[in-house]
């Protein structure tokens, strides 16, 4: 008969799931299999195509270009629903293992109520089809923390967005994918079409850009999780292999769920002996499984 130790007993189980950032093409059942035929537990899929990205980045612009010298300038314009050419995904026997990737172009972090309210519409519609159709994990990008002169003035406004996500249904559980630390290069506008850059400069408070703020991401994710009221479908994923190993001492225990990582990268921290850090980032959901994105 074998013992197991109660230090063994207490391990997360790993699931490790394939994801592509620029990825476009729809997920077919042929793809899903091969994935799993690679030891792969789950793959992601964006929710939208690049067809609903091509139509609000037309919608904003336009609304922008008519109402500029009017009264109806902070008016938000319509984002109708989703079409078949907006998205990809339907219900189906894959569905469950997918993982849904809401559109990374979106900013609720945004000081423009304009752009703010079109990025919750967005995601309003992607959160309710992805729900319709059985897809029970969605992850969205973090908050956008630097605007001009301001650091961190989007994250209240963010977390309220992501209240009302999840009161759309009682099924979706959103991840917030959030960096170990913030650095103010992660805030450019790295996603091309992004709204961000419809943000009108008369939002914009002016200024240089912040330093390293080390507790920046954890700050944030404290805001969004009380304003949620610590909501059980709510859940955070690290980048815990991109920064440096001394700032991990601070999140230690963070009930992590998602540690998204490069191939390279994780190769290469299986090298180094990094990847001993794991466990204590999963510790507090040990009895639940945890998914590496």
């Amino acid at each position: 008969m074998e013992f197991k130790s109660s230090t063994a007993e207490n391990l997360p189980v790993y699931y490790v799931g394939q994801h592509e950032s620029r990825r476009q093409l729809p997920i077919s059942p042929h793809t899903v299999s091969r994935a799993f035929d690679c030891n792969y537990d789950m793959i992601t899929t964006p929710i939208t195509t690049p067809m609903f990205h091509s139509r609000v980045l037309t919608l904003l612009s336009n609304h922008f270009s008519e109402h500029k010298d009017g009264y109806l300038e902070d008016a938000t314009p319509t984002v109708t629903s989703l079409s078949a050419t907006d998205t990809a995904i339907t219900p189906g026997d894959t569905i469950q293992k997918l993982v849904g990737t809401a559109s990374p172009w979106v900013d609720l972090s945004s000081p423009d109520p304009v752009v703010y309210n079109v990025s919750c519409k967005v995601l309003e519609l992607e959160i309710s089809y992805a729900a319709f159709c059985g897809l029970g994990n969605v992850v969205l990008r973090g908050p956008k923390l630097q605007y001009g002169g301001s650091h961190g003035e989007g994250v209240v406004q963010y977390a309220y967005a992501v209240q009302e996500l999840l009161a759309l249904n009682n099924y979706t559980q959103i991840l917030i994918h959030l960096p170990m630390m913030y650095h103010p290069d992660q805030d450019g506008d790295d996603v091309e079409g992004s709204l961000s850059t419809c943000t009108r400069q008369e939002y914009v408070e002016e200024g240089g850009r912040s330093k390293h703020d080390l507790l920046g991401t954890w700050d944030a994710w404290h805001i969004i999780r009380t304003l949620c009221k610590y909501n059980s479908r709510l859940f955070v994923g690290k980048n815990i292999f991109i920064d440096p190993i001394s700032s991990h001492a601070l999140f230690v225990g963070f009930d992590v769920s998602a540690a998204p990582a490069s191939k390279s990268r994780v190769l290469k921290e299986v090298d180094a002996g990094s990847l001993e850090v794991l466990p204590s980032f999963f510790v507090l959901g040990a009895m639940g499984s945890k998914t590496d994105i």
